[in-house]
């Protein structure tokens, strides 16, 4: 298999020092104290892209314009600085209020950056051995390699909690489809593996969330759309495998009591509130099909995404949890990549 497909495969939410290739202007945006939702519109037609910034009343406060194509993802900072990596031109874009930088990455193909103690893990869809199950993790902080590892296994998925990166992995030598999955956890101090555990199932994770001393995993059956969360604890790894009732789960989401699953079903997407444990359904709603890029803020219970309307018009939309009802929705570009809610910074 060709790495430019393994690109598509391995697109994560989942995704130095550089030398400068580019500086282009944006417009400045305003400060302001609102919460602030932040769209990548992005295609490889376009030779440009944009980020439009809209509040929670979907009234749009600015666009930055980007002079790259292909991107696929946004990681939100602190202070409001944002960095997208460019994956098919092999750039790292940096954000702030006034300008946008665009650098050389290090090595071909970032797929994501993830901000760790004042620097950076970037994975890069690169292996200097040419071996195509192999990826590249690189520290760098203050433009200083910290450490350069090589790590067996396709990352579908990754998230960073605490000094812990936990990512989904696929191993691309293993000819039964139902042991080739993996949950590795890499110690971000040493860049070492800790841990490797199979799943034991041909399964599509959705999402991986820490909460307390446990890991929960959601999980798809690529052969039936069965859901289920498997969940771990944190240093014995001992598993839990909690039934979901609806199938075809897309993603996962909690706040400090409860979890939250998103479903795409034939006629409709459904969000289910579950009880603290998973073992209990509180509330189903019901939202329109066909819904992409969901986010939830779960303090204010509003749903964002976007959907096509007509098969040509997309729109950015939000939903009242509380209510049971779209509140806004307004036209957005198309081909709309990602969706991050500006205060969910990276530590």
């Amino acid at each position: 298999m060709k790495r430019k497909y393994l690109i598509i495969l391995a697109s994560i939410l989942f995704l130095f020092g550089c030398s400068q290739k580019e500086k282009t202007n944006s417009k400045v945006r305003p400060s302001s104290t609102e919460n602030e939702i932040v769209l990548l519109q992005s295609n490889l037609l376009e030779k440009t892209s944009k980020l439009e910034y809209y509040n929670y009343n979907l009234k749009k406060m600015s666009t930055t314009k980007i002079n790259a194509n292909g991107l696929e993802q946004i990681i939100p900072l602190k202070e409001k600085k944002i960095l997208i990596p460019g994956s098919y031109n092999s750039e790292l874009i940096h954000i702030s209020s006034n300008k946008v930088d665009i650098e050389e990455s290090r090595y071909p193909s970032p797929l994501s950056i993830i901000p760790y103690n004042d620097g950076e893990i970037t994975l890069y869809n690169y292996d200097e051995k040419g071996d195509i199950n192999f990826y590249t993790y690189q520290f760098v902080r203050e433009n200083k390699k910290i450490w350069t590892k090589r790590f067996e296994g396709v990352p579908f998925l990754i998230r960073k909690y605490d000094d812990n990166l936990f990512v989904y992995i696929k191993d691309m030598k293993t000819n039964d489809e139902s042991s080739s999955y993996s949950l590795m956890i890499i110690d971000l101090k040493r860049g070492t593996v800790d841990k490797k555990i199979n799943i034991h199932g041909a399964y599509i994770a959705t999402e991986i969330l820490k909460k307390k001393n446990y890991i929960y995993i959601s999980l798809v059956d690529t052969n039936n759309s069965n859901s289920f969360v498997i969940r771990y604890t944190n240093g014995t790894w001992k598993e839990k495998r909690i039934k979901i009732k609806e199938t075809g789960i897309v993603k996962m989401f909690m706040d400090n009591e409860y979890f939250y699953t998103l479903h795409y079903k034939e006629n409709n997407t459904l969000l289910v509130k579950h009880s603290k444990n998973l073992d209990r359904d509180i509330k189903i709603v019901k939202i329109k099909k066909g819904i992409s890029n969901p986010i939830l803020d779960t303090e204010k219970n509003i749903l964002f995404y976007t959907y096509v309307k007509n098969d040509k018009q997309t729109y950015l939309a939000s939903y009242n949890i509380n209510q049971n009802k779209e509140k806004n929705s307004v036209k957005v570009s198309g081909s709309i990549q990602d969706i991050v809610l500006i205060k969910d910074i990276q530590q």
